[in-house]
């Protein structure tokens, strides 16, 4: 994904290397810093009061994150690497001292900030009214749109996600998932490469969710 040209000067700053499964900030840290993503993916996820996880975003290569917590004290959720990661992490003054020099960096600051109450708003809503079955879906169509290389028929998600982040993404327990997957794939909606990488074929996809919402609907 290209990087916004409001940020680039920031790519040219030091990157670190971050390890997969590593945390590049918890919840209730000191919100000083934001981060652009250089490379990789990093799971952004919050926490129920059962202790549960949920993953609302994969930030990817050319996208801020922390910034939902720019001008609060505390990163209000957990920001960790899916893979070995290229952070550059900036600090909150130099945003604002970037935002005060350049008007353009205002619009981009908004426009990032309504695109991701959009895909919370997008979350809430699933959660609250669609199935575990039509949440995994809409998960599994998401991360073909976002992240989808084309593979013949099929769109193949060249990124190892375990099915307990599928889970994490879904609001649904991994079991449950695993489950829901292993119907997904003997109706040919999804398959997997030799190397475990996520085939989605999208026509299947669809098909499969405008029959389960035509079900919905009967009821």
């Amino acid at each position: 994904m290209p990087i916004d040209p409001v940020w680039e000067s920031f790519r040219r700053h030091p990157a670190r290397h971050v390890a997969a499964d590593a945390f590049v900030y918890l919840k209730g840290d000191p919100a000083q810093s934001v981060y652009l993503l250089r490379s990789g993916l990093v799971k952004i996820s919050v926490v129920w009061r059962d202790g549960r996880e949920l993953i609302v975003r994969l930030a990817r290569p050319g996208e801020l994150f922390g910034q939902a917590s720019l001008g609060a004290a505390e990163y209000g959720e957990h920001a960790r690497t899916l893979e070995p990661c290229e952070i550059v992490e900036i600090p909150a003054a130099n945003l604002v001292a970037q935002i005060a020099r350049d008007p353009g960096a205002v619009a981009a600051v908004f426009k990032e900030f309504a695109l991701r109450l959009r895909e919370a708003r997008q979350t809430v809503e699933g959660l609250a009214f669609a199935s575990t079955m039509e949440r995994l879906c809409l998960v599994l169509g998401k991360l073909a749109n976002e992240l989808g290389q084309p593979d013949g028929p099929a769109v193949l998600i060249p990124h190892y996600i375990r099915q307990e982040d599928v889970a994490r993404m879904t609001g649904a327990r991994r079991e449950v998932v695993s489950g829901l997957l292993n119907r997904l794939r003997e109706k040919g909606v999804i398959g997997y490469s030799r190397k475990a990488s996520l085939r989605v074929h999208r026509g299947a996809l669809g098909r499969f969710v405008q029959s389960l919402l035509k079900r919905s609907a009967s009821r």
